[in-house]
């Protein structure tokens, strides 16, 4: 009897091997928002290294016959057995997500170092330079982490720029951080499915930093914000898919200034080197998942966006992550010109740019555990 079982298993597995080879070859996986391991090349190289073998294991996970639906599955059976931490995520009863961040994950040296090449850098350029740690979810709705889940300890690294820095507004050759506080807005600011915040949070984020700079508060419905989609799963989702999720809407401030939008130095989204718009918003992007790069058309390494109409004054510099994608709608009006620069995908001078170009403020925008992590702020300096 017990053969028979093992026949059995050996029959089931080849058959399912059998299968992925036949099967149609993906090479993206929508649901979990990355490209798959396709079939590999055979080669004697290959085969002596252990090459061939390791991408063979790979493909055969990634090629699985109804790969999304065991995914699920196996999401499912997590959740069901009370795990609370998947594939990096916090995965709450209520279908919400939160990205897990640890003080172990945060390297404090690079922070320093970051926090002190900011201020190199203001020195060098005589620029007043503005620094925006976006909180991350859990540190401004601690309600949203599971009970007893670990997290790193935001205050602490607030502290410690707030020591290097003012809170007041820069003057030339100096770093201030921007004083943020989401504790008396009473309102969700975070997707439920992905790391960034929703438009709530963009729009107060923007509204501290207009603030900061001694300018008056504008409603949120002065900006007209219009739901675009309501089906969005985001990239929290993708490391823990399950049918338990909640969706989350996709709201874009729709009276804004006309613009002139140019694009160039790389990119994550469907402009691959350069291009132009009239428009801070890619609207292909409602029909795909990932629906947050309807802001801008996702990330690129250049931006350069000019107010078209006679009110805004002089010239900012962004230096972001994607974060400041969706605060750029509720900052243009004040500028006639916003460059933002994503130093993952620019890769010319950063010193030179803004040799040439002079912007009268640099603002870096960044999700506090993202700039903690930065690896590129040197180029700032380079």
């Amino acid at each position: 009897m017990k053969k028979s079982y093992t026949f059995l298993a050996f029959m089931a597995l080849s058959a399912i091997s059998v299968s992925s080879f036949l099967a149609p070859v993906s090479s993206y996986s929508a649901m979990e928002n990355r490209y798959l391991t396709t079939w590999p090349s055979i080669s004697w190289d290959g085969v002596l290294s252990g090459t061939f073998q390791k991408d063979l294991e790979k493909a055969l996970s990634d090629q699985f016959p109804l790969r999304d639906a065991c995914v699920r599955l196996s999401v499912e059976g997590q959740l069901s057995l009370g795990k609370q931490e998947i594939n990096g995520v916090y995965v709450k009863g209520d279908g919400s997500y939160v990205k897990k961040e640890i003080n172990s994950s945060l390297p404090k040296d690079r922070y320093l170092l970051n926090l002190r090449i900011l201020s190199k850098m203001a020195e060098e350029e005589k620029l007043p330079v503005d620094l925006f740690l976006v909180p991350s979810a859990g540190e401004a709705e601690e309600e949203r982490l599971p009970s007893g889940a670990p997290y790193y300890d935001a205050k602490v690294y607030r502290d410690t720029a707030v020591n290097l820095f003012s809170e007041k507004k820069a003057k030339a050759g100096k770093v201030s951080l921007v004083p943020v506080n989401f504790s008396g807005c009473n309102k969700e600011h975070y997707f439920y499915t992905d790391h960034h915040y929703n438009n709530r949070g963009a729009y107060e984020c923007a509204m501290a930093y207009r603030s900061y700079l001694g300018k008056k508060s504008r409603p949120y419905t002065s900006y007209g914000p219009k739901v675009m989609a309501d089906d969005f799963r985001g990239t929290l989702y993708s490391k823990a898919p399950w049918n338990g999720a909640k969706y989350d809407r996709i709201v874009l401030p729709e009276l804004l200034p006309e613009v002139s939008v140019a694009y160039s130095g790389g990119s994550d989204g469907h402009l691959p080197g350069s291009g132009a718009a009239d428009s801070l918003y890619d609207l292909r992007y409602l029909t795909e998942k990932d629906k947050y790069s309807t802001y801008l058309g996702g990330n690129h390494g250049l931006v350069s966006v000019e107010n078209l109409s006679d009110d805004g004054k002089g010239r900012l510099l962004i230096l972001k992550d994607s974060f400041a994608n969706s605060a750029l709608p509720y900052l243009i009006a004040d500028y006639h010109r916003v460059d933002l620069m994503d130093l993952r995908y620019y890769s010319g001078s950063v010193k030179e740019y803004i040799k040439k170009e002079r912007p009268d403020r640099i603002l870096v925008y960044y999700e506090m555990s993202d700039f903690i992590k930065e690896e590129k702020a040197s180029a700032l300096i380079r």
